[in-house]
C-alpha cells in the first residue's frame, strides 16, 4: 500500500509538469502494467494475510468512446507469482513452524472499467473475470515440535501442483485513477481477485486432499499506457 502511494505521488507531481497536452484518445490501446500482491490466501476459510510477489503483464483495451473517460473493456494477461508464510508457536519455543506457500500462474483477466471525466487525473471502478492457469505450487515447513520423547526438527518441501485443485475460474472488482503524462496515460490500481470455489465439506487444513483451494489475492499495479 506504501508503494501505490507513493506512486500516486510522483505521477501526480509529473502530471503538474507534463500532463498538460491535450492529446486525442485513441479507441484501441496497448500498454504494459506491473505491481506485486500485497495480501491474500490459499485456502477457503483461512484469513486474509499479508504476502509478497509479482506482477507483470500486458493491457489491450478499448474505449467506447474518443474521449478519455467513460466506459472501457480491458484484457491484460499477466504472470503473477504470490508467496505467503503462516507461523504457528513462538520461535525458540517448544513449539515452532513456519509453512511457506509459492504460488505461479497466468492470469487472463476481462473486465468492463468506468472512468469518471475528472480531467488529467480520473478515478475509475473495474469489474470482472478471471481465468487463471496455474503453473507451479510448492509448500515448505521448518521448525521445532517438542514433546514427550524429546523435540523433533520439521524440515519438508514439497509441490502440491498436480495434486491441488486448480481453481481456475475467479472475479476480480478494483479502483483507481488514471493520469495523463504527455502522450501516455498511467493507471495506478488496486484490485481484489478472487477465485469461484465449489463448497466442500472435507477438513480445511488437511494435507492430503488439498481439495478446498480458494485463492484470493489483493494486487497493486501502475503501467503505462499508449
Amino acid at each position: 500500500m506504501r508503494t501505490f502511494c507513493v506512486l500516486l505521488c510522483l505521477t501526480f507531481l509529473y502530471t503538474n509538469v507534463y500532463g498538460q497536452l491535450d492529446v486525442p484518445r485513441k479507441q484501441w490501446r496497448f500498454g504494459l502494467l506491473a505491481g506485486r500482491p500485497v495480501a491474500g490466501k490459499i485456502f477457503e476459510g483461512a484469513n486474509t494475510e499479508s504476502a509478497s510477489g509479482l506482477v507483470a503483464g500486458l493491457d489491450l483495451s478499448y474505449d467506447f468512446e474518443k474521449v478519455k473517460s467513460r466506459a472501457s473493456i480491458h484484457f491484460q494477461p499477466a504472470f503473477v507469482t504470490f508467496k505467503m508464510t503462516k507461523e504457528t508457536g513462538q520461535k525458540n519455543s517448544q513449539y515452532y513452524i513456519k509453512q511457506q506457500w509459492k504460488w505461479e500462474a497466468i492470469h487472463l483477466p476481462l473486465s468492463f472499467r468506468y472512468t469518471l471525466p475528472t480531467g488529467i487525473v480520473r478515478p475509475f471502478l473495474e469489474l470482472g473475470f478471471n481465468f487463471r492457469f496455474r503453473t507451479a505450487l510448492a509448500v515448505s515447513a521448518s521448525g521445532t515440535n517438542c514433546g514427550i520423547a524429546g523435540c523433533i526438527p520439521v524440515s519438508s518441501s514439497q509441490s502440491v501442483q498436480n495434486i491441488a485443485d486448480k481453481d481456475k475460474l475467479g472475479i476480480l472488482a478494483g479502483a483507481g485513477v488514471e493520469i495523463d503524462a504527455g502522450k501516455v496515460t498511467i493507471p495506478l490500481t488496486i484490485r481484489l481477485v478472487d477465485g469461484i470455489a465449489k463448497k466442500r465439506y472435507d477438513d480445511p487444513a488437511s494435507p492430503t486432499t488439498y481439495s478446498n483451494l480458494k485463492t484470493k489475492l489483493i494486487q497493486v499495479t501502475a503501467g503505462v499506457t499508449l
